[in-house]
């Protein structure tokens, strides 16, 4: 269907990053100048390959080099849909695969579901000024559902 097609002209992240190595973590996503606090910084699907039946899922792993299928393992994590409250696997496939877990008391971008101004729905935000330079830090707690591979059979 290709109504499901990533279009390649729009843009899932709306700030300059730079992929570099991150210490022991290994690679991350660093902010190439200031973001400010609320700014956007990624659509939260527009470059996301999601999947609602997990044989789906697990074909799509199959069809894969099993260099690239190992990464994809990695980078999955498991939600729920906030209108039908089906789980899903999502597959960030732009430079979001790279942002590390700053948990929760370390990320700088994400979303505040209690600030009107933030559509959580679809974007991740800014939480706190972020310097040129430095690293963008997700907090995987905030949307990593691991329930949900289990109720997708994938466990």
């Amino acid at each position: 269907d290709e109504a499901l097609r990533i279009d390649p002209s729009d843009k899932g992240i709306f700030v300059d990053v730079e992929i570099k190595q991150a210490g022991e973590k290994g690679r991350g996503v660093f902010a190439v100048e200031d973001i400010p606090k609320g700014e956007v910084w990624r659509s939260s699907y527009d470059y996301t390959a999601v999947f609602y039946d997990g044989e789906q899922y697990r074909k799509f792993i199959l069809g894969l080099d099993t260099g690239f299928a190992c990464d994809v393992l990695q980078w999955a994590y498991t939600e729920y849909d906030s209108e039908t409250k089906d789980p899903f696997v999502a597959v960030d496939l732009d430079e979001a695969t790279m942002c590390n877990d700053g948990n929760k008391e370390g990320h700088n971008v994400g979303c505040d579901e209690e600030d009107e101004a933030m559509d959580c729905d679809l974007y991740d935000y800014a939480i706190r000024d972020i310097k040129a330079g430095e690293e963008i830090l997700c907090y995987y707690g905030e949307f990593s559902e691991l329930q949900g591979w289990k109720d997708l059979n994938l466990e």
